[in-house]
């Protein structure tokens, strides 16, 4: 009787987590039949759902875990963790009234101060979100992924060269033991950015010869912020210096969607400040490829200014909106258009969760979904910039950057 009672509640647990991933769309179609039969069949060793951990529990950690758990009712909200026991407090109130029956984060599995990596690193989860100041993101990637932990982690992955060397490392290491390594970078899982790039790809609008990217953003304080170390971690996004690094995301973004349409790394670079009618804190950096492409970056800055960002490339035989998804001929006449609406920001976190479960599921992954190669290109890129903007006026070589991570 035991032995029955015993043989019906695994396939219960079996046909639960079939049922609720696959009817919340945690996977994609293709995998229906594979999964449905190895649970069923008793190969699938996930009878407990699948825990998550958040590192930083501020406005960006909140959307991400929503995402998460919004991918199916097998996922779990387990441990939070953040500098400030205020935060952490307010983000799990705010998860419990929204998804009362995926969050169990007992006081033990609220991780609080600068420990918070090694800790949550040492923890049951099994897959971390990181939603950190950017300084702290490649460390925490290889900490995380030492510790054996799938990892979703938001732009950029590093801030200097050495940042970029961590991350490389921890790439190798995610493959070797068969753990996620997801990457933030939206647009490469969104159909509606993925279509236009087919259609350039395909010759449309001729030999690409340029590209042009707008980028407006608000301004930083000019002065440091008053008050304490960690007071000025709270309020990052608005420090002088910390803030800085939100240029470098934005623009991680917008160079990795370039380099995907046009498939060529600039050799170097040069930036112009506030001249031919930009503002003082206006900036444009002249990317050159080896192939004669070239690159434009407008990065325009205003006071109290909402965050947009605009991206061209121009062929001989046409050009391409890449925001609006759609091409022209050298004439303006629109020849293509993909007709979908302006996605949401939820694809990346959807295809990490599709990751998620092929691995603890143990299939074999059966889509590309880390974007560490392509976000380490695109960091590059942007690193290569911030170092033109630093130098005004000189031209900046790529080699300085291939040195740096030697």
């Amino acid at each position: 009787m035991s032995d029955t009672n015993s043989e019906s509640g695994q396939g219960q647990r079996r046909h639960f987590l079939r049922d609720s991933l696959l009817l919340a769309g945690a996977v994609p179609a293709a995998l229906a039949g594979a999964l449905g039969q190895a649970i069923a069949g008793g190969s699938c060793q996930a009878s407990r759902p699948l825990r998550i951990g958040v590192l930083g529990c501020g406005r960006r950690g909140l959307q991400l875990a929503k995402f998460a758990l919004a991918a199916g009712p097998h996922f779990e909200l387990t441990v939070l963790a953040d500098l400030f026991p205020d935060r952490v407090q307010q983000f799990y109130r705010t998860m419990k009234g929204q998804f009362s029956d995926q969050v169990s984060v007992s006081n033990a599995g609220k991780l609080i101060g600068s420990e918070a990596t090694e800790l949550i690193a040492a923890s049951d989860v099994d897959a971390v979100l990181i939603a950190t100041l950017p300084t702290c993101h490649a460390r925490q990637i290889q900490r995380l992924v030492d510790g054996g932990k799938h990892v979703y982690a938001e732009n950029p992955i590093a801030t200097d060269a050495m940042g970029l060397r961590k991350v490389q490392e921890a790439s190798r290491l995610a493959a070797e033991q068969n753990t996620c390594l997801q990457v933030g970078l939206q647009h490469r899982f969104q159909d509606f950015y993925t279509q236009a790039i087919q259609q350039l790809h395909s010759g449309i609008i001729g030999t690409p010869v340029r590209a042009e990217v707008f980028v407006t953003r608000t301004q930083l304080p000019g002065s440091r912020s008053a008050g304490v170390q960690n007071e000025r971690l709270r309020d990052w996004r608005s420090d002088p210096e910390l803030g800085r690094d939100l240029e470098l995301e934005s623009s991680v973004g917008s160079l990795d969607l370039i380099q995907w349409a046009i498939g060529c790394s600039p050799h170097d670079a040069i930036c112009e400040i506030g001249a031919g009618g930009l503002g003082s804190h206006d900036s444009v950096v002249n990317y050159r490829c080896p192939n004669g492409f070239t690159l434009r970056y407008h990065e325009i800055v205003k006071p109290g200014g909402r965050h947009q960002s605009r991206h061209f490339v121009y062929g001989s035989h046409g050009w391409c909106d890449l925001d609006r998804s759609k091409i022209f001929d050298k004439n303006d006449r629109m020849m293509w258009a993909s007709g979908l609406q302006v996605p949401d920001s939820s694809a990346a976190m959807e295809q990490f969760c599709r990751c998620l479960v092929q691995r603890v599921l143990q299939f074999e992954s059966t889509v590309q979904t880390s974007c560490v190669e392509e976000a380490f290109r695109a960091t590059s890129i942007a690193l290569l910039g911030q170092l033109a903007r630093r130098r005004a006026g000189q031209v900046v070589s790529s080699d300085e950057l291939v040195t740096g991570l030697a």
